[in-house]
């Protein structure tokens, strides 16, 4: 340890001139001109439970008190993939124009897109977190344009969730018309025809409440909102590690140039 003191006292005017270039080269290079402040918005969420709405839970209050209202680690990872969905990546760069708001510029047009996505990917967080919720977030130079992404990922992936299962709801509802119209040619004949038929009206009806019944798919924890503070860079950590990383390159230098000075003697 003492001989580090001396090596330092020895080398201090390089050592500490170059630990002060560091501060000051460090502190022009973080300064907003050069490297442009971002800002984080963030939306945490939890998933319902799909099950919640579906017809056989709506018209069956014996199980209904058993359904969870939330969803499972799967039902989140479904929105998730929703999310990070190039139909919704898309929507989000053609209403924002991120290819001009990254200040992205190439050849053709194609590489402008793969460009963008890939900024759009970098500054975009869709995850779980400790507590199961999903978390959205956003990072970006403009603090009001990263909330309205986030709300908008948000809401593009509820509608898109929504629209799955509401086509699924349709599908079997079209397939109850089915039924219905196959018994209903037979019925004026056939006791079982009419009854089977009365069933599946029954069961269009509740099928028809729940296609119609307008649906949650998420409950909103935390909503986004225009952050007042820079999230990076952090420029005093900049400045700092600079500064120590310089001192120490400096410090072990001047050991490494004393030791093969003593070795050459």
């Amino acid at each position: 340890m003492a001989e580090l003191f001396q090596m330092f006292f020895k080398w201090k005017k390089y050592i500490l001139g170059l630990s002060i270039l560091a501060i000051v080269l460090s502190s022009i290079i973080t300064m907003p001109a050069i490297m442009p402040p971002y800002f984080e918005s963030k939306i945490e969420l939890y998933v319902t439970n799909p099950q919640s709405t579906d017809r056989a839970n709506l018209f069956n209050q014996e199980n209904t008190a058993n359904i969870s209202m939330f969803g499972s680690r799967d039902d989140a990872d479904r929105f998730i993939a929703v999310a990070k969905s190039s139909s919704i990546t898309q929507q989000i760069i053609e209403k924002y124009k991120l290819n001009k708001h990254y200040k992205i510029k190439q050849k053709t047009k194609a590489l402008e897109d793969f460009y963008t996505q890939k900024e759009y990917a970098s500054l975009i967080t869709i995850q779980r977190n400790d507590a199961d919720a999903i978390e959205v977030t956003v990072l970006d130079t403009d603090a009001q344009l990263a909330a309205n992404i986030a709300k908008d990922i948000v809401h593009l992936s509820e509608k898109k969730v929504q629209q799955i299962i509401l086509e699924n709801k349709q599908k079997v509802l079209e397939q109850i018309e089915q039924l219905i119209a196959e018994n209903s040619k037979v019925s004026n004949t056939n006791t079982v025809a009419i009854e089977n038929m009365e069933k599946f009206k029954d069961l269009r009806n509740q099928y028809s409440i729940s296609v119609n019944n307008d649906f949650k798919t998420i409950y909103i924890i935390e909503d986004a909102y225009v952050s007042p503070k820079k999230s990076k860079p952090v420029r005093w950590q900049i400045v700092l590690f600079s500064c120590i990383i310089t001192f120490a390159t400096a410090l072990l230098f001047a050991i490494v140039y004393e030791q093969v000075k003593h070795a050459n003697k």
